[in-house]
């Protein structure tokens, strides 16, 4: 039976990212992005059961309604403070993953490329993920690269590999410049 994994990111007011209670980096991240390091040569299988660990199990009868109170905050705003992104039988954020590796992972919000900011975690955090995801020459070559193999090997089809770079800054550009708090979920159909 086919998925599709969709990840979604957005600009929420501020005050509304502090009420939330998104629980963070769960327990054992640490430990999974260790093993990552350690297993530097490691197999597409390996790596794809390694992501899935991360979450993103069909029903999470704890975080799914929170990501649904999160998604319905995006309705009313603006398409340049929003971005969706799905892939067919895999994880738009997987793909960045692997593109990353598992120190630029850790530099990213949250976990899973799910995370709940409010606008002084925006403010303080975004030149780091600028850091990361706004890599420039050669390594921006060898990222595009391997988010492309994955999207093409794993999911069903390249998709927009810049996307993957350009569209969480984007989100976090406007959280910052409006003064609010911003969100991203992955959910799977």
């Amino acid at each position: 039976m086919g998925y599709q994994g969709w990840w979604m990111l957005g600009v929420v007011p501020d005050g509304a990212a502090a009420a939330v209670g998104w629980p963070g980096r769960p327990a054992g991240a640490e430990e999974r992005l260790a093993w990552w390091r350690a297993h530097p040569g490691a197999g597409r299988a390996e790596l794809r059961a390694l992501f899935e660990s991360w979450g993103h199990v069909e029903e999470d009868e704890e975080l799914d309604p929170v990501r649904w109170e999160l998604l319905r905050m995006l309705e009313e705003r603006p398409e340049q403070e929003r971005w969706v992104f799905g892939l067919r039988k895999a994880f738009p954020f997987h793909a960045l993953a692997f593109a990353l590796g598992p120190d630029g992972v850790e530099r990213l919000p949250g976990w899973g490329g799910e995370f709940v900011w409010d606008a002084g975690q925006v403010r303080e955090r975004l030149p780091e993920v600028e850091a990361v995801l706004g890599v420039g020459g050669a390594a921006r070559e060898s990222a595009f690269g391997r988010a492309a193999e994955w999207l093409a090997e794993e999911g069903d089809g390249e998709g927009e590999v810049a996307e993957l770079f350009e569209a969480p800054l984007r989100v976090l550009r406007a959280a910052a410049r409006a003064g609010e708090g911003a969100m991203g979920v992955e959910m799977v159909f």
